[in-house]
């Protein structure tokens, strides 16, 4: 979500905090920016309210003065104040862009607090693997081969991997720089392919499809709300969608509803070919409730903004499994690889010794 370097998702909630503060006073949107500029200490912060102050002060409408910072303000920010803009209801969407917020830092200070643990052994894991590739294994090494003795096949694989880690390590590292830049470049110039994958990620992937239900829900039910007509709301939920795939299912959605006069229902059913939109939405379509379905669809929002919650808060169980479960047989692998040839060089010892 954000790009801009010194700037967080607490700062756009404190922004959006004190927005909805002035509004509730009835203060002008550019003195209200004006006076929570006067507050504002980090540079980058500072440096997006001034052009902010200037665009509005010059008349541009607030929901365009935000478009033109879109590392600091998402796409669902301006959506929802657009339709603010346009239903009158700017106050009324202030609340809900707050609250989304919140919701939104809670649910990653979940996330972090569940992860704490499974960082920490990852790190102990990664470290542990390092002094025993690097260190242990190649004087191992050494010892076991001045023995002549025939080594099991798991040591054997152990040995020659720590051997060539010792010889080429700078291959490792290049690779490991490589897998990084590779991501980002997979992640920049295809944008939509990525979205997908982080439908498709295990773990990760609930926490992605439970907010874009959640988003959908939020937006379109408030559009509804505010008397927008189906498509117009369909569209604004598309341009409030973090992920290209729901972004442009929802687009043709609204394309098929104007075009070619289907039902709501039906046109996101034609249109939804990756099963993004989870069924209750098609079913809730269906029973009736299309004629006023803004209330049924904030109820589905509130719904799915628990989801997350439950999501977020057992990550942190589901990512260990992922984690440890590895990390344990690695582990197991490398005492095995040290163990067998120790417990095979004292049984010939005692063999020795008896035979004397």
């Amino acid at each position: 979500m954000f790009n801009n370097s010194g700037t967080n998702l607490s700062d756009l909630y404190n922004f959006s905090y004190v927005m909805e503060r002035y509004n509730s006073f009835g203060i002008k949107m550019h003195e209200a920016v004006e006076n929570y500029l006067k507050t504002v200490q980090k540079p980058a912060l500072k440096k997006i309210m001034e052009a902010l102050l200037r665009d509005l002060r010059n008349g541009i409408a607030f929901p365009d003065a935000l478009s033109k910072h879109p590392s600091f303000f998402p796409a669902f920010v301006i959506a929802m104040m657009r339709i603010g803009q346009d239903s009158g209801q700017t106050g009324k969407i202030w609340e809900d862009i707050t609250s989304y917020l919140e919701q939104e830092i809670e649910i990653r200070k979940d996330i972090s607090s569940a992860m704490w643990i499974q960082k920490v052994f990852f790190a102990f894991l990664l470290v542990a693997a390092v002094i025993i590739i690097f260190l242990v294994i190649p004087k191992m090494g050494d010892l076991l081969k001045e023995t002549d003795m025939e080594l099991p096949m798991v040591t054997k694989a152990v040995i020659g991997f720590g051997t060539i880690a010792t010889s080429f390590w700078w291959l490792f590292l290049l690779a490991g720089i490589g897998c990084v830049l590779g991501y980002g470049y997979f992640k920049r110039e295809y944008p939509e392919q990525y979205d997908a994958l982080k439908l498709k990620v295990p773990v990760f992937s609930t926490i992605t499809y439970d907010q874009l239900q959640y988003r959908f829900a939020r937006v379109f039910g408030l559009c509804r709300q505010a008397g927008l007509d189906p498509v117009s709301s369909l569209r604004y939920a598309a341009i409030a969608a973090d992920n290209l795939i729901m972004k442009n299912m929802l687009q043709k959605a609204a394309s098929s509803l104007e075009n070619s006069g289907l039902p709501l229902c039906e046109a996101l059913m034609k249109a939804d070919v990756h099963h993004i939109l989870h069924p209750d939405f098609f079913l809730m379509m269906q029973v009736g409730i299309a004629g006023d379905i803004s209330a049924g669809m904030l109820k589905e929002a509130n719904k799915w903004q628990k989801e997350m919650q439950r999501s977020a808060k057992t990550i942190g169980d589901k990512v260990g499994l992922c984690v440890m479960i590895p990390g344990y047989v690695v582990m197991i692998l490398l005492f095995a690889s040290m163990e067998l040839p120790i417990m095979s060089m004292i049984q010939n010892m005692n063999l020795s010794g008896g035979g004397m």
